[in-house]
């Protein structure tokens, strides 16, 4: 129940030299680099720029933070160093953790002798002081569970464990029909929405609309002048034979009686124009 809240060790300080080790990176990767995760690598390089170290495993370069290397296979100078006698870097290395180990275990046993000292003269316990703000929220989080924990045993010893128990399961009865309730009043047209069958509930459709008959309408001269004046067409059927002459062949399109014509505004223009003609006939 406790976590360091330190930076990472630089790599000056570091006890085992990782550049150029064997080392086995841990479970938990972050994002892409979780397929390497539990495999072996080797560290190239240290990057005191990005605080991390840099790692090949096969032909992959990959960054490496310090609390991503689970362990320590080994190291290159290891490689042809001999085994006789237990002085190999690996025995020698052995034998340090457990000098280590005991220490550790001397000095804790001292700080339970002396446990009523001031704070700050226990040793070092996984790089939290104990005068530290961390390591005092820690006792306290820990003396609190500990507390808890002994109390309830107390209890079921004493043979009152069962009615606590069934007191509690009422409070988080009661807790939990507040939150349902609370819920209800909060969202009260979940319950309250009468039932509808599937064809109430459809999108009404578009009604045909029905079709408006268009007729021709005859119009007066000032009508149709207006109409073709505003940008209108006006279909105007021909009165009588209008064959021009040779000499106005080239200019006047001809027409019988009974043709339908298209008349717009383009056609007022101009005296010779077929509708100037069509308008004087109807005049």
């Amino acid at each position: 129940m406790w976590a360091p809240l330190v930076w990472p060790r630089p790599v000056e300080v570091e006890r085992s030299k990782l550049i150029g080790s064997l080392v086995e990176i841990g479970e938990h990767m972050p994002g892409p680099l979780s397929a390497f995760a539990g495999q072996t690598a080797c560290i190239i390089e240290y990057k005191s720029d990005e605080m991390c170290y840099m790692a090949c495993v096969g032909q992959q370069m990959l960054p490496l933070e310090r609390s991503q290397i689970k362990r320590l296979i080994c190291h290159h100078s290891e490689a042809n160093v001999g085994d006789e006698n237990g002085s190999s870097p690996r025995h020698r290395r052995s034998r340090a953790v457990e000098e280590l180990r005991k220490g550790r275990e001397e000095r804790r046993k001292a700080w339970e002798t002396s446990c009523g000292q001031g704070p700050g003269q226990a040793p070092v316990f996984k790089g939290i002081p104990d005068g530290s703000v961390e390591f005092q929220l820690l006792f306290e989080l820990v003396s609190k569970d500990c507390r808890h924990r002994l109390g309830k045993m107390q209890q079921e010893l004493s043979g009152r464990g069962l009615a606590s128990g069934l007191q509690e399961l009422r409070q988080r009865q009661e807790m939990l029909g507040q939150r349902l309730a609370g819920a209800r009043s909060a969202a009260p047209s979940l319950g309250t929405q009468p039932w509808q069958p599937q064809a109430k509930l459809a999108q009404p459709k578009a009604q045909p609309q029905p079709r408006v008959e268009q007729r021709n309408r005859r119009l007066s001269l000032t009508e149709a002048v207006q109409q073709m004046s505003q940008g209108s067409y006006v279909w105007v059927r021909c009165p009588n034979d209008n064959i021009p002459s040779d000499d106005e062949a080239h200019r006047i399109l001809g027409a019988r009686l009974g043709d339908e014509l298209r008349l717009s505004q383009a056609h007022l223009t101009g005296e010779g124009s077929l509708a100037s003609g069509f308008l004087r006939a109807a005049r």
